[in-house]
């Protein structure tokens, strides 16, 4: 296993914890967006080919509850933070 093939992982963690930390509401769930991007772009340059339904549907739908994960971590970041900058004053 190579750095890229990991790379997306760290990435939609990144990504969802920024979101969550920094948007609200419906906005947060934009972070979504790039496992979809990431599934398309595999899709259309052919690197997905024979494997697409066996290892690229699911590695994706891996790269989404990570995303999602993030998100819940980022949410929870920051109401953390909130609330320690609230009793710190």
């Amino acid at each position: 296993m190579h750095f890229v093939d990991v790379a997306p992982f760290f990435v939609a963690v990144l990504i969802g914890v920024a979101a969550g930390c920094l948007f609200r509401g419906r906005w947060a769930w934009a972070c979504l967006a790039f496992p979809l991007t990431h599934l398309l772009v595999s899709v259309l340059t052919g690197r997905a080919g024979e494997d697409l339904f066996t290892y690229v549907v699911p590695v994706n739908a891996v790269l989404g509850l990570v995303t999602v994960v993030g998100l819940v971590l980022g949410r929870l970041l920051r109401k953390r933070t909130r609330s320690g900058a609230s009793t710190s004053s």
